[in-house]
């Protein structure tokens, strides 16, 4: 009754079949998605067999049967062992194709929404990759620093001998090279565009810090002209 109660605060069926199947596909959906695929598997077998074997000797037995099933599940279909009774072919078509492909398709999202990333996950990935991108301007930072002293200390000789003319040269391409560098790593840079929510956020911050300080101010006023009044002598 409980549970009753809490759906139907929430106008949603909570002691329904398909609330019961969503919650388990939400908690446990690999053990029920095993156990759908089992009983569908085992009860589709068994009907074809009792239906194929009095005809159909490729369906004999009951191995043959659940092989059958399963090729027809997986949408495989290698057309070795076929049913040949109408009978035989409602319950493939029904039973086994169909609850293949919807099983198969519940495997798919159960497993894509196993794989969704949270709103923790989406922090973590994007403190991640901050910290990835802080080392490199650093180490590309460090790197300009460098090449920039070494193009100072080739430029020392005025004018450079022909020995250090090429050094220069190379100096200078290696500090336009490492500039280029520190460049693109700061046009790569993500901006940071704040959210509707953020904005509203930060907006009720402000609001709520202009509350109490008109109401501390409020107060002090009215404290004030309280001891005003209890000074007056009547």
């Amino acid at each position: 009754y409980r549970i009753a109660f809490i759906g139907s605060l929430n106008n949603v069926d909570a002691l329904g079949t398909l609330f019961a199947i969503k919650y388990l596909l939400r908690t446990n959906p690999f053990t029920l998605l095993s156990l759908g695929f089992l009983s569908s598997l085992l009860t589709t077998s068994c009907a074809v067999w009792i239906v194929e074997a009095p005809v159909n000797p490729l369906v004999s037995t009951y191995g043959n049967a659940v092989w059958l099933t399963v090729v027809t599940m997986a949408t495989v279909g290698y057309g070795d062992k076929v049913p040949v009774t109408v009978a035989g072919q409602v319950v493939m078509i029904v039973f086994a194709m169909v609850s293949g492909i919807l099983l198969t398709g519940m495997l798919s999202a159960s497993f894509f929404a196993m794989l969704e990333l949270t709103a923790a996950d989406v922090t973590v990935f994007g403190l991640l990759d901050k910290e990835k991108q802080a080392k490199q301007t650093a180490n590309a930072s460090a790197t300009l620093i460098q090449a920039a002293w070494n193009l100072h200390s080739c430029g020392r000789h005025h004018p450079p001998p022909l020995d250090h003319a090429n050094a220069y040269q190379a100096a200078s391409v290696l500090l336009y090279a490492t500039a280029q560098v520190c460049r693109k790593l700061r046009k790569s840079r993500p901006l940071h565009v704040p959210s509707t929510t953020e904005q509203l956020d930060g907006h009720f911050v402000t609001v709520r810090k202009n509350m109490h300080a008109d109401f501390a101010s409020r107060k002090a006023r009215l404290l004030a002209l309280e001891a005003e009044l209890d000074a007056v002598q009547l």
